[in-house]
């Protein structure tokens, strides 16, 4: 197993390029399987997640080449599957995403649910509420529900048998479907069986995450119809086409990892120009920077962010995670680092999911004091889109600051987790290590390469 070594007394400075967004970058790769002409993708980070949803495809039997070191051409004409594997399933949230394009082509589509997930019994509970998780981080269950309505209301048929969702549909029409909860990766898929469905689509209560338009502006180029309703930006209309074309489509810059960059930064109290991505994809983060008693800029393109040494950071009483335009919920973990070093007491819901907050205990060994708890304990209105969690979930972090890190071993248990404890260790006071990185790997291209750069002590060993 790989680990972080951090060593600190540096502070980061310097520019950095974003590359392709992560939770762009393998939808697209699925949804191209909606044609057989060549599709070409640009800007794709160098991660795991993009090489396990390129794995999903060529176990279909898509040909995929790579022309250089961030673009690929896809060839779908022999797309002779209809089912992945679970251990696919289990490695690549992309897997459910292959529903539409084999519905389209067989009139069938298997999704494996992950075998440690298996122990709800599904086929007592169908009909009522689906739940499962679909790959990647271990951030709690994610629930199916919206992504199985959605393609319900667009005709398919599905049944739950032996650890496997079957999806069947001679051919999908066009229908309405509202999203209770806003779902992000639920709107993406619905979009994807849209699209060459007969007749016309309406999602209501539609995401609207600027990762939802890149998938959009990529399908338009291959010919679909999709567009948002001029007054009301939640809902997302889908005109079907017969048939989709190639195109030649460059990824949007990872608003994630620009964020994490640029926390470093702040933590260190250094000074970083971030390129390669739309600031007002960040917007809501960049009003916390100026809160905290942060500057930031944003020329030609260009997002500067910086903490003189004489500015003390200051707490937030109060905030909340939330779906776009707020404040995400991948920017709380590398974001809450930079809450430990105020001055003061700080305190989050994440309103997104009912149990992300397992690596507090891992940063607590770095000597954060940082309590979870309920909603009602905090004494704040309880909120969560998470269905996968019924009640009063500990979704609320308690941050006490300023506190001086201390180096220590810890655990990075998710992509963005992982990520903070190697933040926390640029500030920590002797050696920080921070094992099963795997999870990082996935969606940080050259991490530690990367902070190398920008002046820190990080480095990837065996």
């Amino acid at each position: 197993m790989s680990k972080f070594v951090i060593t600190s007394g540096n502070r980061l400075e310097g520019e950095i390029t974003i590359y392709g967004a992560k939770n762009v970058a393998i939808k697209l790769i699925v949804a191209s399987m909606l044609t057989n002409e060549k599709v070409i993708i640009r800007n794709l980070p160098k991660i795991g997640d993009v090489t396990n949803a390129i794995n999903v495809i060529k176990v279909l039997g898509a040909r995929v080449k790579w022309l250089n070191e961030r673009t690929i051409s896809i060839d779908n004409t022999n797309i002779h599957r209809f089912s992945v594997t679970e251990n696919l399933s289990k490695r690549s949230r992309a897997a459910l995403l292959i529903i539409g394009p084999l519905l389209n082509r067989f009139g069938k589509a298997i999704y494996s649910v992950p075998v440690a997930e298996q122990s709800v019994d599904l086929e007592e509970r169908y009909g009522g509420k689906i739940r499962t998780v679909m790959g990647g981080d271990q951030i709690g269950g994610r629930s199916i529900d919206r992504h199985i309505e959605a393609y319900e209301a667009l005709g398919a048929e599905v049944v739950y048998k032996k650890g496997q969702f079957i999806f069947t549909s001679n051919s999908l029409k066009g229908g309405r479907y509202h999203f209770p909860i806003s779902s992000h990766m639920g709107t993406e898929n619905a979009i994807i069986g849209a699209v060459l469905a007969e007749g016309q689509t309406i999602l209501s209560n539609a995401a609207e995450e600027p990762e939802v338009d890149d998938l959009i502006n990529f399908l338009n180029s291959m010919g679909a119809d999709i567009h948002r309703d001029n007054e009301d930006i939640r809902k997302i209309i889908i005109n079907g086409v017969k048939e989709l074309g190639g195109t030649d489509y460059s990824v949007m810059g990872d608003p994630n990892q620009a964020v994490t960059y640029l926390s470093a930064a702040l933590v260190t109290k250094g000074f970083l120009t971030v390129k390669g991505i739309n600031s007002s994809h960040i917007n809501a983060f960049l009003a916390k920077v100026d809160k905290i008693g942060g500057h930031y800029e944003v020329e030609m393109g260009n997002i500067k962010v910086w903490m003189n040494e004489e500015d003390d950071f200051q707490p937030i009483t109060y905030f909340e995670t939330s779906i776009a335009p707020g404040f995400k919920t991948d920017w709380l973990a590398p974001f809450l680092i930079v809450l430990c070093r105020a001055h003061g007491t700080s305190m989050v819901q994440d309103t997104i999911w009912a149990s992300r907050f397992g690596y507090i205990k891992e940063l607590n060994k770095m000597g954060a004091k940082i309590k979870v708890m309920t909603a009602t304990e905090a004494n704040v209105s309880y909120k969560c889109d998470d269905t996968w969690f019924v009640g009063n979930a500990e979704n609320v972090v308690d941050i006490e600051g300023p506190i001086n890190f201390v180096g220590a071993e810890v655990e990075g248990l998710d992509v963005r987790a992982g990520a903070a404890m190697v933040i926390a260790g640029l500030v920590a006071e002797g050696k920080t290590v921070v094992n099963n990185v795997e999870h990082t790997l996935r969606g940080y291209e050259d991490f530690d390469g990367n902070l190398r750069k920008l002046g820190l002590d990080v480095t990837l060993e065996d």
